[in-house]
């Protein structure tokens, strides 16, 4: 279903030709997907679709890791057969594994799982498909910092060895940081797709998957505030799981929309406010960095006092994030890394309500036995459930991924 909503979309959109190089990527991803399901059904036990596209991230993190490591201590190189040889050892181990598949053949005999892991990949094809066509009018590599992304990107597509030689200074690996850069240079590895092609598919993905990931969190908090006793269904969780999305992806910077003088309709809306007595600043004239620096900026927090001291009661903040970067289209570190993040804030989801089941239990519990209720022996007790359950694998995930 993904792969034919990704194509007639596509096909009405940008064409054929365009429409069939999304297709591919999408299905590399995909695979990373299969790869890693057991071990990501295992981690998202709760989750209506089994943490599908979770295991996704965590497998091209993964595979990602696995070779960087062996290419950089020259046990393998950094190519496309390292790659698959890799993959296929990380599948084989997820699918050995006696406790994780049982998970995971229990989890797919539920009718409703294949559903909502359907229900994300569509979501997730539609999302990419319709991006990589807005993306076609300008897929020029030119400009801000392009050059510098996509030729670290060159680099490690020309060469087998890690560090990355530098494409600037001959004879020198390079002196920044481009894991991010690694992670899309191993996709476009694999899947053999062109690297101008490649380049905008990695910059579509950044936009895409941390989509789709905020959409799924969404829907994990609607699941877990269901297992507190609050109300959910499956269209509410949907509703809970767009508007994530939209929230996290798009409205943290919306400053353009208002701001931009060609945006009639954020125009209008500032014009509306303007005249009920809400002061929204200067908006006769836009200049697109504007959208880094408003907190405090526009409308100025500045005053002057009596004195003829400036004053600056405000929080001068700089904030382009994550919007004005898609924007700008610069394929950096802290927009790759958005995935990452994601990836973190959802297995910190999932210890959490962990814990807090555990502890609501010892709580019911200790109200059926009163007498115990303030002995040190349950309060003890209480601590140590509390602990037990957050010193876990879990944790050791979540260090991995910040170290990423």
């Amino acid at each position: 279903l993904p792969i034919v909503f990704s194509l007639l979309l596509g096909e009405m959109t940008m064409g054929n030709a365009d429409t069939l190089q999304v297709v591919r990527w999408y299905l590399i991803l995909l695979i990373f997907g299969f790869a890693f399901l057991p071990f990501a059904a295992y981690v998202f036990k709760k989750s209506s679709s089994a943490g599908f596209f979770f295991g996704e991230i965590i497998g091209i993190l993964t595979v990602s890791l696995i070779s960087w490591t062996l290419a950089h201590i020259k046990i393998l190189p950094f190519t496309q057969l390292t790659i698959i040889i890799v993959l296929l050892v990380c599948a084989v181990t997820c699918y050995a594994i006696k406790p994780l598949r049982v998970n995971l053949i229990r989890r797919l005999s539920e009718g409703s799982t294949v559903e909502f892991m359907a229900g994300e990949q569509i979501i997730f094809a539609l999302v990419l498909t319709l991006l990589c066509y807005l993306k076609g009018f300008l897929p020029n590599i030119n400009g801000q910092e392009k050059f510098m992304d996509y030729g670290f990107i060159m680099s490690m597509l020309r060469s087998n060895v890690l560090p990355a030689n530098d494409m600037w200074l001959s004879g020198h690996s390079i002196n920044y940081y481009y894991f991010g850069q690694f992670i899309y240079a191993l996709l476009t590895k694999m899947s053999s797709i062109p690297s101008g092609y490649a380049y905008n598919l990695s910059m579509v993905s950044s936009i895409a998957v941390p989509f789709v990931m905020a959409y799924t969190i969404g829907c994990m908090l609607t699941e877990a505030a269901e297992s507190f006793s609050a109300y959910n269904n499956k269209f509410s969780r949907f509703v809970t799981g767009i508007l994530t999305g939209f929230t996290v992806i798009i409205f943290g910077n919306s400053h353009s929309f208002f701001y931009d003088t060609e945006s009639t309709m954020g125009q209008t809306i500032l014009k509306f406010l303007e005249k009920n007595g809400v002061t929204v600043g200067d908006y006769s004239t836009f200049f697109y960095p504007n959208s880094t620096r408003f907190i405090g900026h526009n409308p100025d927090l500045q005053k002057i006092a009596e004195s003829g001291e400036t004053i600056h009661p405000g929080d001068y903040t700089i904030h382009e994030f994550p919007f004005y970067s898609y924007l700008v289209g610069d394929l950096h570190a802290h927009v790759v890394s958005m995935m990452v993040v994601l990836l973190i804030i959802a297995i910190s989801i999932v210890m959490i309500v962990k814990a807090k089941q555990l502890y609501a239990s010892m709580i019911d519990d200790a109200i059926d036995d009163p007498y115990n209720i303030m002995s040190f022996g349950l309060g003890k007790k209480l601590f140590m459930a509390v602990f037990s359950s957050s010193i876990t694998p879990y944790l050791l995930i979540v260090g991995v991924l910040l170290g990423i």
